[in-house]
């Protein structure tokens, strides 16, 4: 807000950011947002500008993305910028169902066009989609072992301790494994759906809290791996060992 930076302020809204936190002066983003007489104007201003861009630019933008184009990151050497340098402005547009360009390579399984997009784009590690599914969740679904996902948890957590490390504790709120989709579940919960235990294992290692979350129909990952996955004996006890109430929920 400071900055005028009022994409990103979007892009908190749809994250669900806790707007409440203060900073060391005792003013929130919220206290802000009071002060600033043209905010709905600008918000609006934003809503337009994707809405009226994205109409010519999302099919090509998504088919590159879905097929790991990675002539969308290409530099004109003679201008040194972007060929495409309208994304600059506009790397929040979605498709109809709100998924991102990084929502789809993920899910494609492009791991170099997910460290391009996400290096030049860091805010999408915390877009969700109209199923309020972030691009871990689609990264959960994934077979074990994958290499984008590996990536994608590596660089969204290097992203996440840089905007914290810049702006306090404003997006704690919104940590990207810890959002839930319109079922209630986090990321863990949809790796351990899928059996990609290997992505559980280093979700539970970076927020080990997550293992006490229920969906919304009361289930912690716990109940998900007894109920969906031909588990080990080491999983239920990585699970338990964070919180041994969790086998008395539900």
């Amino acid at each position: 807000l400071g900055n005028g930076d009022f994409v990103l302020v979007k892009v908190l809204f749809e994250c669900f950011a806790d707007f409440t936190i203060k900073n060391k002066h005792g003013v929130s983003a919220l206290d802000l947002i009071k002060t600033c007489p043209n905010f709905a104007t600008k918000m609006e201003e934003v809503n337009l500008t994707e809405k009226v861009l994205g109409k010519q630019l999302d099919e090509m933008i998504i088919q590159k993305a879905k097929n790991g184009d990675l002539t969308l990151f290409e530099i004109d050497i003679e201008r040194g910028e972007l060929v495409y340098p309208h994304l600059h402005d506009h790397f929040m547009r979605r498709t109809s169902q709100g998924h991102s360009i990084l929502h789809e390579a993920v899910r494609h399984g492009h791991q170099t066009f997910v460290e391009e997009a996400i290096k030049r784009f860091p805010t999408l590690v915390f877009t969700a989609d109209s199923s309020g599914e972030t691009p871990l969740h689609v990264g959960a679904k994934l077979k074990n072992h994958h290499p984008v996902v590996e990536t994608l948890l590596q660089l969204t957590q290097e992203w996440v301790n840089k905007f914290r490390a810049e702006n306090g504790h404003l997006f704690l709120g919104a940590l990207p494994w810890r959002q839930r989709n319109s079922e209630g579940d986090t990321p863990l919960h949809e790796a351990l759906h899928s059996s990609n235990y290997e992505m559980a294992k280093k979700l539970v290692q970076i927020d080990s809290e997550l293992c006490s979350f229920e969906n919304n129909a009361g289930e912690t990952p716990l109940h998900i791996l007894a109920r969906c996955s031909t588990y080990s004996s080491a999983m239920v006890k990585l699970l338990m060992n964070q919180n041994e109430n969790v086998v008395y929920k539900r």
